[in-house]
């Protein structure tokens, strides 16, 4: 039960989190995204609730992953949003090890757990955790991009011999 709680704790800071992210972002394409992140977490929260009171518990699918690939793609276009996401970069690696943690706590649980139903619900709680981990990873990759290419500049005074 002790891990249960811990993950409670877990996903209302993971919430938390994704709301400051978004109140980050102002208004740019990236805040339905953290606000939909914060509403998986909540989704979590609210399904280890169920499994620990013993309460059957339908969970429903995160559609994130669809619109953040939609977005993703209108996000290269838009270059605010990489310069945005640079001044936020330190609250996304911190997003990264959250979820990267959340993933490895959930597939424990996982293990432990003897109720199959149960056992089905928190193996989806880590897949969803995976895909918020990648979603974070992509995220940062881009706003690093500049940085990136800056580096490479450096070479362009190299000349075909």
């Amino acid at each position: 039960m002790r891990s249960l709680d811990f993950a409670l704790e877990m996903e209302m800071n993971g919430k938390a989190h994704y709301e400051k992210l978004a109140d980050c972002v102002c208004e740019t394409a990236l805040k339905p995204v953290f606000i939909d992140l914060a509403a998986d977490e909540l989704k979590h929260y609210n399904t280890i609730m169920a499994i620990k009171m013993g309460i059957p518990w339908l969970m429903t699918d995160s559609t994130i992953m669809v619109e953040f690939n939609r977005l993703f793609e209108t996000m290269i276009a838009d270059t605010t949003v990489a310069g945005i996401l640079l001044k936020a970069l330190e609250d996304c690696h911190h997003a990264r090890k959250m979820e990267a943690e959340s993933v490895r706590i959930y597939e424990d649980l996982v293990k432990a757990e003897t109720n199959s139903v149960n056992r089905q619900l928190l193996f989806r709680m880590a897949e969803d955790e995976r895909k918020h981990y990648n979603m974070m990873e992509n995220l940062y990759d881009f706003a690093q991009t500049p940085k990136i290419f800056m580096a490479w500049k450096r070479f362009d005074n190299l000349k075909i011999l």
